[in-house]
């Protein structure tokens, strides 16, 4: 159990700090320069994020105290990833997806925490979101996710493990969900396809055990898909997908296998939503 209140990066395991980096797609928002060295690498933000309500722009979260986080305490960094509240007390738009990192366990925030301190600062200022009335919606934002908690179901702290993979590091419901038209997400289709704007508005894959989704793949399968982007008949990921599956590569064959068996337990839901 950590003392939140208190800054202590004794108290972190960079090395698991590192892989919940990777794992949550952190670089995939926060870095617009590609890089295979995880160690080096600046969050300087800059990334587009095209969405219905316009493009948001994924904020500078380097180590810069003027520009990043790097004046924030590991008190207010859990509180922006569990309620998506920023330490000024604004409330971010859900384009950040911590409607799932808030079932992170509070191990992996403190670790991942400590790891971003050790990642070069950036002097780059954030890139204003691209949205109509942009301050006058976030004074919404209380709202959205008041009806965000009210339909969701009830939240749990005793996760499987492949459970925890998808739903808070892996946020696979953030593009795998359609949403309403307050952008809130439909949880009676969770994971059954959504929508995404990536070079125009593309169907997300129904990834629930339906004969629309992966009913016929086999856990082996899916595990192979993950490690390999190739699917049971040779196809192969492309987009975001390709990127989401760079980053899973530090999980182990047994931790993707406890995401296929948890994938292949959930509820099968038909992809006409």
């Amino acid at each position: 159990m950590f003392a939140w209140g208190k800054d202590n990066i004794t108290t972190a395991d960079l090395k698991n700090g590192k892989k919940i980096f990777i794992v949550s797609g952190c670089a995939s928002c926060h870095s617009d320069k590609k890089t295979s060295d995880w160690n080096s690498i600046k969050l300087n933000g800059g990334v587009k994020i095209e969405t219905q309500f316009g493009d948001f722009y994924g904020p500078n979260i380097s180590p810069d105290k003027k520009f990043g986080i790097g004046a924030w305490t590991l008190e207010q960094f859990k509180i922006a990833l569990r309620e998506g509240k920023s330490p000024n007390g604004y409330y971010y738009f859900p384009s950040f997806p911590y409607n799932s990192y808030k079932f992170m366990k509070e191990k992996d925030i403190a670790d991942l925490y400590y790891f971003l301190r050790t990642l070069p600062p950036s002097s780059l200022p954030n890139i204003q979101h691209d949205i109509l009335f942009s301050k006058f919606i976030r004074r919404f934002m209380p709202l959205y996710n008041f009806r965000y908690n009210f339909l969701s179901p009830r939240i749990q702290t005793d996760l499987s493990e492949g459970e925890y993979l998808v739903k808070a590091l892996g946020h696979c419901s953030e593009c795998h969900t359609s949403r309403d038209i307050f952008g809130v997400p439909k949880f009676n289709f969770y994971l059954s396809g959504g929508i995404i704007y990536e070079k125009g508005k593309i169907k997300t894959p129904n990834i629930t055990p339906d004969k629309s989704g992966i009913a016929d793949w086999s856990k082996e399968e899916i595990v192979n898909y993950l490690r390999t982007g190739f699917t049971p008949d040779y196809d192969s990921s492309g987009g975001l997908m390709a990127e989401v599956i760079e980053n899973l590569d530090p999980l182990n064959d047994n931790e993707l296998m406890a995401i296929a068996k948890y994938l292949k337990s959930i509820d099968p839901i038909n992809d006409k939503n």
